[in-house]
């Protein structure tokens, strides 16, 4: 089959949400039921990095897969997971991080170059460093306070 919404919106989680695990100090996560780990997020970040490349078409809408389409679409992904997080009357901590972890996973995706590994991105210091900045997700209701050095 060919590329959708649904299977980008998925690849796009699964991505932040590994990231989110990783700045935690796990490697894994649950997501829909299932266990995800590093070889999901691979396969997850490196099919959006193609498809931004390539600008694949979505078989539900004929958009574009775009750089901007990606972002709009991780902006919306942290806005429903931070609603879900509200439930549980997360930290500001772990909504940072979860902030982080988008701004990462944008950094990752829309680098020119391809990254080889998501791992061995996530463990240089550069992308650390810039994680601390305001990056590329804009601060959500200007609530949450980011980290800056």
């Amino acid at each position: 089959g060919g590329v959708t919404l649904y299977g980008l919106k998925y690849n796009i989680a699964v991505g932040v949400l590994f990231i989110n695990a990783w700045l935690s100090g796990k490697g894994h996560f649950f997501y829909r039921g299932q266990v995800e780990d590093s070889a999901t997020a691979e396969i997850s970040r490196s099919q959006v990095w193609q498809w931004i490349r390539h600008q694949t078409q979505l078989e539900d809408d004929s958009r574009l897969v775009s750089r901007r389409l990606v972002t709009d679409l991780t902006k919306e992904m942290v806005m429903e997971l931070l609603m879900e997080l509200g439930t549980g009357r997360p930290s500001d901590r772990d909504k940072r991080r979860l902030l982080t972890a988008a701004d990462m996973f944008l950094e990752v995706v829309l680098k020119r170059d391809f990254p080889e590994f998501i791992t061995t991105y996530l463990n240089q210091d550069h992308t650390f460093l810039s994680s601390q900045n305001t990056g590329q997700m804009e601060a959500i209701g200007g609530e949450i306070p980011r980290p800056k050095l």
